[in-house]
């Protein structure tokens, strides 16, 4: 009895997770129909869960160990398969892209003092347009098609928008790109050395680069359904870029991989990836942001982010018919990945993420500060995003998302308030590192 009273007096021995029927409900009230999350505390334990439905149309309800899909999560693991490569000698994060893949030519301006290279894809700076439209809507996609076949409609050079290494701008294209690097240096489909080089060493041994979908030749039982609006079912299809979003996965999976992110980069004795690497993920450098001294960014297959109002390494997705959101804190040595099986425009998926930060306890951790003399009012202007992601829609997104920057006069007045024609207005305290990434430039007031 003494020992039973002496364990419940100690609270920390208990891993904290959201109430599955907080979650459950949220879920409902949200009209969102599944999900399923991890969470790993500070000593390493990992817990899964799962509320709602896999399929709202059989009333299936949703299993911890169900598989989900993760769009652009992807991402992040494919750049952890390029640092092995890189840790093994097999690459360099330095090298031109044309090196590896001389087939693909670059509309470059900066080409003879700044190339692209393999590192820009990474980080999302080679100034690449995220893709294009027939790139997206198109069902001639196959799970087998080679990954060139992505680029062919169109024979021009891929046209680069702004200085390599200059400029984040996300590029669903530029990680097409690093699965073909991944198969011309392996000599293998991406997929299958993914799987059998990166999975499998991180016992990730439910997880899957391939093609899987719900029904057809390639149907997985265990796959949750994916949903839109009013649960309206929706299978996987292949897609033509699908090193930037296809991967098939499970809660425990991803504590597992988010344990690694937290880690050293070693594999029991053997260094799988190199700790310098490990411990550049999500710091940007070389950026006008970085030099500007924006401590927030994105390198490496991860953004270093305030999410929730705890500083951590993110990544999120969404793909058909789902949603998903992995980060990791390490100076707290916790982290968490939820996948919603739906994607649903009007619900408040960062209530959900909120509800598991706040079991993870990470919250109330300090929020690094810089100090700043900038006068708010120096920054008051009329902003557009340089580069844009989508090229076609430079003229649509100068006209429409736009962000007008302003003194906060309803705070102490040391602030700065954006306004956007698509949401809420949001209050930087600090236009250093409290705007989440967004970097300002008096060159575009």
């Amino acid at each position: 009895m003494r020992f039973a009273l002496v364990m419940l007096l100690i609270p920390t021995l208990v891993l904290a997770a959201p109430p599955r029927a907080d979650i459950a409900r949220a879920l409902q009230e949200e009209g969102l129909v599944g999900a399923v999350w991890a969470t790993v505390d500070d000593d390493g334990a990992a817990s899964v869960d799962a509320a709602g439905f896999a399929n709202a149309r059989t009333a299936r309800p949703m299993r911890a160990d169900d598989r989900v899909q993760v769009g652009s999560i992807a991402k992040t693991l494919l750049a952890t398969g390029l640092l092995h490569l890189a840790t093994e000698g097999r690459i360099e994060l330095d090298a031109p892209v044309s090196s590896v893949l001389p087939a693909v030519e670059f509309d470059n301006p900066w080409e003879a003092t700044d190339p692209v290279l393999i590192r820009h894809l990474l980080d999302h700076t080679a100034g690449l347009d995220d893709m294009r439209l027939w790139q997206i809507f198109s069902l001639r996609a196959t799970p087998d098609t080679p990954l060139a076949t992505a680029f062919e409609d169109d024979k021009r050079p891929l046209r680069v928008r702004s200085k390599p290494g200059s400029r984040f701008s996300y590029s669903n294209t530029g990680y097409t790109l690093l699965g073909r690097v991944i198969e011309a240096v392996t000599d293998q489909p991406y997929e299958r050395w993914l799987d059998d080089q990166l999975l499998r060493p991180l016992g990730m041994h439910d997880s899957t680069f391939g093609f899987v979908s719900q029904t057809g030749p390639n149907a997985d039982a265990r796959l949750a359904m994916g949903h839109f609006e009013d649960g309206a079912t929706q299978d996987a299809v292949p897609m033509f870029l699908r090193p930037s979003g296809q991967f098939t996965t499970t809660a425990a999976d991803m504590a597992r991989f988010a344990q690694f992110l937290m880690s050293d980069g070693a594999l029991g004795r053997k260094s799988f990836i190199d700790p310098a690497l490990m411990r550049s993920r999500g710091h940007a450098a070389g950026t006008e942001a970085s030099y500007a001294g924006l401590q927030v960014g994105y390198a490496l297959g991860l953004a270093l982010r305030d999410r929730h109002g705890t500083v951590g390494l993110c990544h999120g997705g969404d793909t058909v018919g789902f949603r998903a959101m992995l980060c990791v804190f390490p100076d707290q040595r916790r982290a968490f990945f939820v996948a919603f099986n739906a994607d649903v425009e009007s619900a408040d998926y960062a209530r959900l993420r909120g509800m598991i930060i706040d079991a993870l306890d990470v919250r109330t951790r300090p929020i690094p500060v810089v100090a700043s003399s900038l006068d708010p009012d120096e920054w008051e202007g009329f902003y557009i995003l340089a580069p844009n992601r989508f090229a076609t829609f430079e003229w649509v997104d100068m006209l429409f998302g736009f962000i007008h920057v302003s003194r906060d006069v309803g705070g102490d007045g040391d602030g700065l308030r954006l306004r956007t024609l698509q949401a809420q207005p949001m209050v930087c305290s600090d236009p250093v590192i409290s705007c989440s990434g967004v970097t300002f430039s008096r060159r575009h007031k």
